[in-house]
């Protein structure tokens, strides 16, 4: 979308018309627009608001649609690479915490490796009736998720289907729901007590690239792998869609079933690998981090590996197991994976999930996921894979290390029937979890939060705001105390603080559900400080100005006109600086 003014004509800060003015445009200059429209908006020519890119920024401002008309997209706006991959993983984080989701959860590195699948990584089509965007997301995801239910979806209208957020969005629930239909699909054949069956990143990605049925089909252990593709159906004309994408061209009928899987679990594993890469360069901040050294569960885990235990060997062991997480047995001993994590986190001190002895329940532990493509993952996360066992949900172990071939090696109970080491492939990884660090303590101490007027029990969130800038890149006093300010204003640090209604802002930094950054997220999600704090940086790290702001005062104007956006722009910013001179003691 581009508009084009008819005259000169301002575009401001907010959907109101006597918001700041951030720039003025003329016959002539073209706007790209975000897709993000205020209440209301109609087609052009109606007196709504249209969200538009600055001719000079990357960042946005808004312009009344009256006063432009819309002119055929000449090329595709660059994609913002680092908003892209932020807003995936703020998507992630929103989706993963509603109840309507788990178990079936998504993966932010997911999506980007399929951006990358798909468009390279660029901004893709424009055209709503065709793959949109930079997922290629098909006509029908974005009439499935409006159709979900699911709880950010009451914030779009149809019409925003060309918003970025909204796209990762749809994306993002299609995942999900294809994980679900996968789980379906395939029978675990064993005990229902056992859980659902948990698909692995391949089984995912074989199901995008194909269909359901056949991803479930190939996933079938029993399936003879010998045989060729095009003994087992597949049709020429899947053949030839698969032959036509990046790293699958050598897909043939006489191809095997082995060969076929080996390539696409290859060419997947390539897609994260890049897709983590782009994290860690774009918002390394974002990806959780361990806590260093190795985690007492995983010495615990040591310790028995060291005992031995297996099912010949020290078989009592495994009954200690299962009732240390108080999970009764009688007879057979169950398939005990999960127990014997259950039982080294429990004895470390640690949380469990509940029904730890299933896999699939510690999808849910800890309270950060992290990426399959990471080269980093911590000592002792908790991997959860799809089952080794066809009558099992899944299976569950910790993280010992990288080895070649894109091989993690675990450390786990019921591996070869034993407490062992044993190398899988990161494709069949279904999840990693992990514990994040807790709330930063300190990391403000060079800002006076008392005389700034913050309450006491909230000062721990400025120490959770200043860690998380330094970490994005924002390592400057000016800039610190500028985004401290501005949230202290906002509310005083009170991660629950709501607007009066009408208006919808909530959190730290009050995002706005209806044509702010909060657009497509809960109030939950919105009062949960880090989900607040990443989408204002997200947005911090889009504005020119702020980022290379060199004195305080710039720094607090451009968070005050192109961040945080309040009404009165001028009165604000010298509220704001005035906030920020008691932080520095100036």
């Amino acid at each position: 979308m581009v508009f084009v003014p008819n005259g000169l004509k301002a575009v401001r800060a907010l959907p109101e018309k006597d918001a700041d003015r951030l720039t003025r445009v003329g016959p002539g200059e073209k706007l790209f627009g975000t897709g993000k429209t205020a209440p209301g908006v109609a087609p052009v020519g109606d007196t709504g608001w249209i969200e538009v890119f600055l001719p000079d920024d990357k960042t946005t401002g808004w312009i009344i649609a009256a006063e432009f008309s819309e002119a055929p997209d000449p090329t595709p706006r660059p994609l913002d690479e680092e908003f892209f991959v932020r807003s995936c993983l703020t998507v992630e984080r929103e989706l993963n915490s509603e109840p309507t989701v788990a178990p079936w959860y998504v993966a932010a590195d997911f999506l980007i490796a399929r951006a990358l699948l798909e468009t390279g990584l660029s901004a893709g089509g424009g055209d709503p009736s065709r793959p949109l965007g930079p997922l290629a997301m098909m006509p029908g995801e974005w009439e499935a998720f409006l159709a979900s239910g699911i709880g950010p979806v009451a914030e779009f209208a149809s019409s925003d289907r060309r918003l970025l957020t909204a796209q990762i969005f749809a994306c993002a629930c299609a995942a999900s729901r294809t994980t679900k239909e996968l789980s379906d699909a395939v029978s675990p054949g064993g005990d229902p007590d056992d859980g659902a069956y948990v698909p692995s990143y391949l089984d995912l990605f074989l199901a995008y690239i194909i269909d359901v049925p056949t991803a479930a089909r190939l996933a079938d252990p029993s399936l003879d792998k010998t045989q060729t593709l095009g003994a087992i159906g597949f049709s020429a004309d899947t053949i030839a869609a698969l032959a036509a994408r990046s790293g699958l061209s050598n897909t043939k009928a006489s191809s095997t079933v082995s060969a076929f899987l080996k390539n696409a679990s290859e060419t997947l594993a390539r897609l994260l690998d890049a897709a983590f890469d782009r994290m860690k360069t774009l918002a390394n901040d974002e990806l959780p981090k361990g806590q260093g050294g190795v985690p007492p569960w995983l010495v615990i885990a040591r310790s028995e590996l060291d005992r031995p235990v297996s099912e010949t060997v020290n078989a009592d062991r495994l009954l200690t197991y299962f009732q240390t997480i108080n999970f009764p047995v009688g007879g057979t001993v169950p398939h005990w994976c999960g127990a014997f994590v259950g039982f080294c986190v429990k004895t470390a001190g640690g949380p469990i999930p509940d029904g730890p002895a299933r896999a699939a329940n510690w999808k849910t532990w800890g309270n950060r996921s992290f990426p399959v493509g990471a080269s980093e993952i911590p000592l002792g996360a908790v991997v959860v894979l799809k089952p080794q066992d066809p009558t099992t949900s899944g299976h569950v172990a910790f993280f010992e290390k990288f080895v070649e071939n894109r091989k993690v090696r675990l450390l786990g109970g019921n591996q070869d029937d034993a407490v062992s080491e044993k190398e899988f492939s990161v494709t069949e990884i279904a999840a990693i979890r992990m514990q994040a660090q807790e709330l930063p303590i300190g990391a403000a101490n060079a800002f006076d939060m008392t005389k700034a007027e913050v309450r006491s029990e909230f000062q721990r969130y400025g120490d959770l705001i200043i860690e998380r800038f330094k970490m994005a890149g924002f390592d400057t006093i000016h800039q610190l105390a500028a985004a401290l300010a501005n949230a202290i204003r906002e509310s005083g640090l009170n991660p629950k603080a709501a607007s009066k209604p009408p208006e919808k802002s909530y959190g730290l930094f009050q995002c706005n559900q209806t044509a702010g950054l909060g657009k497509g997220y809960s109030m939950a999600q919105l009062m949960d400080p880090e989900q607040n704090i990443a989408l204002i940086i997200a947005e911090a790290r889009r504005s020119r100005s702020f980022v290379s702001a060199s004195t305080l005062e710039a720094a607090v104007e451009a968070f005050v006109k192109y961040v945080e956006r309040p009404r009165d722009t001028t009165a604000e910013i010298s509220v704001r600086l005035r906030i920020a001179k008691l932080l520095l003691g100036v």
